[in-house]
């Protein structure tokens, strides 16, 4: 989608990182959080190309249904907490070796262990910037939520653009008595304007 990406093409200081993350085993969520993305560089913009989103059953669930829930959040002031950071920002997250090491700051990436993450100090976006619903059974091991895209820009024609203390977490609601793991990958640029 070269057309798409041209768009974007005047920003300075583009360079492009990927990060995929698993959970540790998850139990029973109401509303709870299992991935967030802060960006607290002032010089810098983080322009969201992709989250992609995938989850697997462990034990058996109540049949039902489970919800993935992407939120914006702005004027972060204090960071999330709990779970493992992903605080590598060098050579293996960098779409090209010669990039720059990431701007994102230590643990503001963070991703579900074996608990829900708190948020931090944040104004909550009171709408979902993407969200998706899929079916549980009653059949331990079986897929709760294929690969799927929450942010796409091919598809929107539009990166989610996130200034200083501005970011996004990942809401999960799933039925009584299961366990499971989920898979996290975001794709960004860091560009110097935008």
């Amino acid at each position: 989608m070269s057309g798409v990406w041209s768009a974007f093409d005047g920003a300075i200081g583009k360079e492009r990182y990927s990060q995929g993350a698993t959970t540790g085993t998850l139990p029973t969520l109401s509303n709870g959080i299992i991935y967030t993305f802060r960006w607290t560089s002032s010089t810098y913009t983080a322009l969201i190309h992709k989250v992609i989103v995938s989850a697997g059953g462990i034990t058996a669930f109540t049949a039902g249904f489970a919800t993935f829930r992407l939120v914006k959040g702005v004027e972060w002031t204090v960071g999330p907490s709990g779970g493992n950071a992903l605080n590598d920002r060098g050579a293996n997250i960098k779409l090209r070796t010669t990039y720059t090491d990431s701007r994102v700051a230590t643990d503001d990436i963070r991703i579900a262990d074996t608990t829900g993450l708190t948020v931090g100090t944040v104004t909550v976006g009171n709408q979902n910037l993407s969200s998706v619903i899929t079916s549980t059974d009653a059949t331990a091991g079986t897929v709760l939520l294929p690969r799927t895209h929450l942010i796409q820009q091919e598809e929107i024609g539009h990166p989610l653009v996130l200034g200083q203390n501005e970011g996004f977490y990942l809401i999960v609601s799933v039925p009584a008595t299961g366990t499971w793991r989920g898979n996290v990958t975001t794709e960004w640029s860091e560009v110097l304007n935008f």
